[in-house]
């Protein structure tokens, strides 16, 4: 007498090997009517400006002391470019230069902050693009 046929079994206990599933298209995907082509997505905005970080200096510093060489080193680097005759440098000079004016500028404008250690290093940067110009 031959076996009787046998019936798929969906789980056959723990540890187990998984039953093999049968490959059906999901309900879901057959209903979807044609994709929409997608309207053009505007380009990102640029990142807002970050405001300069606020260093911190030692509480050991004199903070008067400071103030005064960075406004020192402002006053320098701008009697260097006053001397300077802006008319004779070249296109690498003239971006020196604009660049020393900048940075002086934004060393008052962190000193006014009360921004000691980005003051003093722009003030720094500024003499010492100028001091780079002098003779020309």
């Amino acid at each position: 007498m031959p076996p009787p046929p046998l019936q798929p079994v969906e789980s056959l206990g723990p540890g187990a090997p998984p039953a093999p599933s049968r490959s059906r298209p999901p309900a879901k995907e057959a209903q979807k009517p044609d994709p929409k082509p997608e309207d053009p997505k505007p380009e990102p905005a640029a990142p807002p400006a970050q405001p300069p970080p606020v260093l911190r200096m030692p509480e050991t510093v004199n903070t008067a002391q400071l103030t005064t060489q960075i406004q020192e080193a402002i006053a320098r680097s701008k009697a260097i470019l006053a001397k300077v005759d802006y008319r004779r440098l070249s296109p690498v000079a003239v971006k020196a230069y604009k660049e020393s004016q900048m940075f002086a500028q934004q060393a008052e404008d962190a000193l006014k902050a009360n921004n000691l250690p980005f003051a003093k290093e722009l003030a720094d940067k500024a003499e010492r693009l100028a001091k780079e110009l002098q003779g020309r």
